[in-house]
């Protein structure tokens, strides 16, 4: 994995131009050479284009940008977000409501979410190995303009964790950030309770309100998904159309308007979650389901052990009635104590 910083100028100077002398796209264009023996840039626009398409495919259409140690680097995201989620479905097949399984424990933790395997596979790679788009954007000015424009149109950038979009988009703005057309961002907030001070409420969420600012005031951006999540006690929150201070959906008009969450909601029971449906601007949602099964921290049980959780709103009523807005989590071992008595 090389760096993917396409504003640098050659390979050499990838590691080593601050971000005050790389060259602007225009000032590239004005020092590229007209190249007429050249059978590559002498093709029309569209079969060149196809070349590029192909050759992205190979490298990946989706690509992570992971930060790591203050730069960017990339890596072929091997993800489908939209897909059902294979640690729940694993947890299912057991039919049990305690799961000993260091290895599954360790994929419901990942800080990558639901990029679990792109965390596999990052660590596992030489992360100084070749990159599959500097050869192209390393042959000339005039193919680096090219091919730049091409990248940009035709993959999506992901990050995986607040801290990534973060500085990516708010705290260093990146040049990056500014060309990106199509981008999916995974993050899992801490979501403060109703309980405490406003100030400590509005700290916790400053860092995700401010990159919802960020991307509200992208001009360049065609798309945005976001797999949101939040931590497994907090993510009743997520229920509910918050007090301002701790509301995960901060969407302006410009972002909603392109803007689709993916959301842990059950899809065959909307009138648990429609005041979130139901924020204006509107958003797309798409309900991904409860997560049923997920790490235990309690303290009461020793080793890595998963367990499952009803989903909310279940014990105010039968499964058959779900109410809004929901309260509380329950192990399913205590859920049906209490639904017996």
């Amino acid at each position: 994995m090389g760096h993917f910083d396409v504003h640098s100028k050659v390979a050499l100077h990838l590691q080593s131009l601050s971000r005050r002398s790389r060259l602007k796209v225009e000032d590239i264009s004005q020092r590229a050479s007209p190249q007429p023996s050249s059978a590559l840039l002498r093709l029309p626009a569209k079969i060149k284009e196809m070349i590029f398409q192909e050759l992205w495919k190979d490298a990946g259409l989706s690509q992570h940008l992971i930060l790591r140690d203050g730069r960017f680097s990339r890596m072929k995201c091997v993800t489908n977000v939209t897909a059902p989620d294979e640690r729940q479905a694993k947890c299912e097949r057991t039919g049990s409501d305690e799961i000993w399984d260091p290895e599954l424990w360790r994929q419901l933790e990942s800080t990558w979410g639901v990029h679990w395997k792109c965390e596999e596979l990052y660590q596992s790679q030489d992360r100084n190995g070749w990159s599959p788009f500097l050869p192209l954007l390393l042959t000339c000015r005039e193919l680096y303009i090219e091919a730049r424009a091409s990248i940009y149109s035709n993959v999506t950038f992901g990050t995986h964790d607040l801290d990534t979009i973060h500085s990516l988009a708010a705290s260093h703005p990146n040049p990056i950030f500014s060309n990106i057309r199509h981008l999916q961002v995974t993050v899992r907030l801490r979501l403060p309770g109703f309980d405490g001070p406003n100030y400590a409420k509005k700290s916790v969420m400053l860092p995700w309100h401010q990159c919802c600012k960020a991307l509200e005031r992208a001009d360049n951006l065609e798309s945005v998904y976001l797999w949101l999540d939040a931590e497994p006690r907090s993510r009743l929150y997520m229920y509910k159309a918050s007090e301002k201070n701790i509301r995960c959906y901060d969407f302006g008009k410009k972002l909603a308007a392109k803007l689709t969450v993916n959301a842990p909601f059950n899809p065959n029971r909307p009138e648990g979650w429609d005041t979130v449906a139901q924020l204006k601007p509107r958003f797309t949602i798409h309900a991904r389901g409860w997560a049923g099964y997920r790490a235990s921290h309690d303290g009461r049980r020793k080793g890595e052990c998963i367990v499952r959780y009803v989903e909310p709103g279940e014990y105010e009523g039968s499964p058959d009635k779900f109410l809004n807005p929901p309260r509380g989590f329950y192990t399913s071992a205590l859920f049906q104590r209490l639904r017996r008595r």
